[in-house]
């Protein structure tokens, strides 16, 4: 009986481990709901921007069908079907490496390069029989930390609205910024002056304030750190003239000292006063204090480089947002006015001519952002300011010839006196003299979206002076 107990046991216990406990499915089925959810959210967010023209669209064709009021809930009914429906094949750009492929491409890059140099610092770490020093090992682990949060941010990051907005990649490219600065401090002497010198050709002819200041300190750092290898920094030392002028009087006193020996040499009995020059001695290598300060000079002028070009970044970002919430805002305006509008039964024919009033006003406004796409400078990835910049052009230019259009009437209605007692509807229509006006006024907006085009592009150009160029 207790053999038969114990086999009943053993073989319960083999049931319970073969079979997978139930909570744990249930735990992952939750967890991947959880995660489409959010992904799903953060894609209705995204579209938003271009709602309201998509309800004014099928407000106005619903409209001009039926005229009825009707025609507010149909655009509603229909926007609200177009939301749910175009968020589900947009899902896959809400997350990191859906959002900006190209940045996510150059983080998990850098991020390959960071795990190889910090995997090697560790290997040459256990190899040596002293341990690193105090600061050292200090900025090994803020390397190790650095690379762990963007391993996790990268690839565990759940898809939300950072990455739409570009909040995410910001915050990617401060971590991979700040663990590369402290391996400064930790990896070897050669790394470091290779790290010196291409930080030396991003601040000589970047739009940093303090290039001048930066340059000498960066020299000072490498003197500090070996010598020997200011040789390579010749073109970046602004004292190059003095150096010249004193190896010329150097030269020349050295052929003073020749001709009056070889004076003396002959006339032994002159009294020549002069001093043989001794021989140039080496200087000696710098101590380790010396070292660690020029460490920490080097990582504070790369973190000035760094914070340089992430405020740029920041900039193009908040220029973009604010685009989109302004787009936004005046869709819904927009909408709510064509609301307001059919509610007081305006003819159709009315909102017939409005609506091509817009679309020349559109049209004209395409054309002019088109040219000036063309012509733009410094081309960088924007994180879609420029997209921002097209879909913002049809809307405050249609806006605008409609306002011309009525404008035009309003004036040539206080010529005409007769002409003032006419309703809206006759003489809303589509004379030629109004379409020109709706095309005029429609390349108006583009003064407004060329002063934000401007300011983009300051940021691009100071992102463009700040790399590194080939000597």
């Amino acid at each position: 009986m207790k053999d038969d107990q114990i086999f009943v046991e053993e073989a319960a216990m083999q049931t319970s481990t073969s079979t997978p406990p139930s909570g744990n499915t249930a735990l992952r089925i939750e967890r991947h709901v959880s995660v489409l959810l959010d992904q799903y959210l953060a894609s209705l967010v995204g579209v938003l921007f271009i709602l309201p023209i998509v309800a004014a669209i099928i407000t106005v064709i619903s409209y001009i069908l039926t005229e009825s009021w009707y025609a507010i809930l149909w655009g509603c009914a229909g926007t609200c079907a177009f939301w749910l429906l175009i968020a589900v094949p947009l899902c896959r750009f809400v997350s990191a490496s859906g959002a900006n492929r190209r940045s996510y491409d150059l983080l998990m890059s850098d991020l390959a390069q960071l795990k190889t140099r910090l995997e090697a610092l560790k290997r040459q770490q256990k190899e040596q029989d002293e341990p690193l020093p105090k600061y050292s090992q200090i900025a090994l682990a803020e390397v190790e930390a650095g690379y762990s949060t963007l391993q996790e941010s990268l690839n565990s990051a759940p898809s939300n609205l950072r990455w739409i907005s570009g909040i995410g990649y910001l915050d990617a490219w401060a971590t991979l910024h700040q663990a590369e600065e402290a391996l400064i401090e930790v990896e070897p002497i050669n790394m470091v002056l290779e790290n010196a010198l291409y930080d030396a050709r991003r601040i000589e002819k970047s739009a940093i304030g303090n290039t001048d200041e930066l340059l000498n300190q960066l020299l000072q750092a490498v003197k500090d750190l070996d010598p020997a290898a200011m040789v390579y920094f010749k073109e970046h030392q602004p004292t190059k003239i003095s150096e010249d002028l004193h190896d010329a009087l150097q030269h020349q006193t050295r052929g003073i000292e020749q001709i009056a020996r070889a004076f003396k040499t002959v006339h032994p009995g002159a009294n020549i006063d002069f001093h043989e020059q001794e021989p140039s001695v080496a200087l000696p290598l710098p101590d380790e204090e010396a070292r660690a300060r020029a460490r920490v000079a080097l990582r504070e002028i790369r973190h000035t480089i760094n914070d340089f070009r992430d405020t740029s970044w920041d900039g193009l970002l908040r220029v973009r947002n604010h685009l989109m919430f302004a787009m936004t805002l005046t869709g819904l305006v927009t909408y709510i006015l064509l609301c307001l509008v059919i509610m007081i039964h305006v003819p159709a024919s009315a909102i017939t001519a409005a609506s091509i009033f817009y679309i020349i006003g559109a049209i004209a406004g395409m054309f002019g952002r088109f040219y000036r796409e063309a012509n733009a400078r410094a081309a960088v990835d924007d994180y879609g300011l420029t997209v921002m910049r097209l879909f913002a052009t049809p809307l405050l230019s249609g806006l605008a010839g409609i306002g011309g259009a009525f404008i035009t009437l309003i004036f040539s209605s206080s010529l005409a006196p007769t002409a003032t007692t006419s309703a809206l509807s006759s003489l809303f229509n589509t004379s030629p003299q109004l379409l020109l006006a709706a095309a005029f006024f429609g390349l108006t907006p583009d003064l407004i979206i060329k002063s934000l085009q401007e300011k983009a592009e300051k940021y691009a150009s100071d992102l463009k002076s700040s790399k590194s160029t080939e000597l």
